[in-house]
């Protein structure tokens, strides 16, 4: 095995972890009969650092009587070296089914903070992919500050020095659990 097969296959394992972290996290949510807050709320403005070459084509929101789950379904992970890129994505087919990457997230709107499970950006710059958990204040926005989508409510300073953020835009808003993602994103590959 060379060492862009090792490389690959090690932060395949890392998404494993986190995969399986994030299922054991983000399950349904029961229906509440009345919602505290309004959706609208929740549903945040999404920033994605300028060389992700993914697109954002879905958010399934799941709301609950305190927190909402959002789940973002990207079309696919890029990884910023083209070798690694395509020994990882066929890790990944293998691995999940799928190439489409789906991340998690919990607002909890009443105290306006965001709970990031496996998904918090932290220290990691654009070209890093080390999961952390994290909470932050919540102020309507997501940035997605890594190239395997790891995110924060505030823009990551060397991602924005050095390369900026784009708008998500043409994306579809469904009401949906993890799972419904998961069906979604292997329709897309």
């Amino acid at each position: 095995m060379n060492v862009y097969e090792r490389l690959a296959n090690l932060i395949a394992n890392m998404e494993v972890k986190a995969y399986q972290k994030q299922l054991a996290y983000f399950r349904p949510l029961p229906r509440p009969r009345v919602l505290a807050y309004s959706l609208e709320d929740v549903i945040p403005k999404i920033y994605i650092a300028r060389p992700d070459k993914a697109r954002l084509l879905a958010v399934f929101v799941e709301p609950g009587e305190d927190r909402t789950f959002l789940h973002l379904v990207f079309d696919d992970e890029y990884f910023p070296n083209s070798i690694i890129d395509k020994i990882y994505r066929g890790i990944r087919k293998l691995k999940f089914g799928r190439t489409a990457d789906i991340e998690s997230i919990e607002i909890r709107p009443l105290t306006r903070t965001a709970n990031f499970v496996t998904t918090y950006c932290g220290p990691n710059v654009y070209e890093t992919s080390v999961h952390f958990d994290g909470q932050e204040p919540y102020v309507g926005n997501l940035y997605v500050d890594t190239w395997n989508h790891l995110m924060s409510c505030l823009p990551a300073p060397a991602v924005l020095v050095r390369y900026g953020f784009k708008e998500a835009k043409d994306y579809e808003i469904y009401k949906g659990t993890r799972k419904d993602a998961e069906e979604f994103a292997k329709k897309v590959g």
